[in-house]
């Protein structure tokens, strides 16, 4: 169990909500200038390859300084790859 409160929680999930308002247009101007394809697949690896460890160090000793870090690391992921994926599709 993590442990967090409701109020670390509504805090966590309110900047990752501002992170996707941010990164969401990023990643279309990106995807503008190197290609959807391209952007997709690199997001879609670097997804695969670092969301287990990532998990791993937030269950091994949770805080709220990990929680949000890993939180907004998966916000990035969600952010480019969506702003890349609207334009593909």
């Amino acid at each position: 169990m993590l442990n967090q409160s409701t109020t670390d929680s509504l805090v966590v999930t309110l900047f990752v909500g501002l992170s996707n308002l941010i990164w969401l247009p990023i990643g279309g101007a990106i995807s503008d200038r190197i290609g959807r394809r391209p952007l997709l697949l690199a997001i879609s690896l670097l997804c695969i390859f670092t969301t287990y460890p990532a998990i791993h160090w937030v269950a091994e000793a949770a805080s709220f300084r990990q929680l949000f870090a890993v939180l907004l690391y998966f916000s990035f992921f969600f952010g480019i790859y969506n702003g890349a994926m609207v334009a593909a599709l």
